[in-house]
């Protein structure tokens, strides 16, 4: 995604929230991507015992590490908001021309974020947990977001953040796409839905010109 923004004019900054933990080194992104719809299930021991044993205590083992990265999102939060001050502090940057965006678990961090107060030109949201309401006023960054229409367990918190979005006369605009899945963006997996992403991308681009005056940074 950075080398996305970059293609488009941007300084694409993507930190590794990931550096400092030894466990999800040993770990590949394909286990974490099978450990994820069990991680979903009140009780995965069913889906497991179908797993040959080698399998099973890797799924097993990043099912344990994707238990500790939503208590783990504060601190993680920290790091990529440290993000923000070293981008203004960079001459080929514009500092009034600073945005944020976030997939999956990345969205909740942006939204974390912005939820804090962090103040930049321009947020998006690509299926990641949106703030608690109740704290919609402490938000002061345009913010758009982006949801499968099949992703249940993301989509219906909408309906209730751009309810206090409004009442805090905060700017907020959600975009649900018809029948797409949960990480409908990503080209790397199944649930890539094409004419979904082909829009969200227009969309965020737009977005960002908008709020940025035009101006890649």
């Amino acid at each position: 995604m950075a080398r996305r923004f970059a293609r488009e004019g941007y300084l694409a900054l993507m930190p590794d929230l990931y550096s400092n933990d030894a466990t999800r080194k040993t770990l590949t992104v394909e286990e974490i991507d099978a450990a994820l719809p069990l991680s979903r299930l009140d009780d995965p021991s069913a889906e497991l015992a179908k797993l040959a044993p080698e399998r099973r205590a890797a799924i097993e083992r990043a099912l344990a590490w994707r238990k500790t990265t939503m208590p783990k999102l504060s601190a993680y939060a920290d790091d990529l908001g440290s993000a923000i001050p070293y981008l203004r502090s960079r001459a080929d940057v514009r500092a009034d021309a600073i945005g944020l965006i976030g997939y999956c678990m990345g969205g909740a961090l942006v939204g974390e974020l912005l939820a804090r107060g962090a103040a930049v030109a321009a947020a998006s949201i690509y299926y990641g947990r949106l703030p608690d309401p109740a704290r919609a006023a402490a938000i002061v960054t345009p913010l758009e977001g982006h949801f499968g229409g099949a992703d249940a367990p993301l989509t219906s918190l909408v309906p209730a953040f751009d309810a206090a979005m409004r009442a805090a006369g905060k700017p907020f605009e959600a975009f649900v796409y018809d029948g797409a899945p949960h990480a409908f963006f990503n080209d790397t997996r199944s649930s890539y839905t094409p004419a979904a992403a082909r829009d969200a991308w227009a969309r965020t681009l737009r977005f960002f010109a908008d709020r940025f005056a035009g101006a890649p940074t």
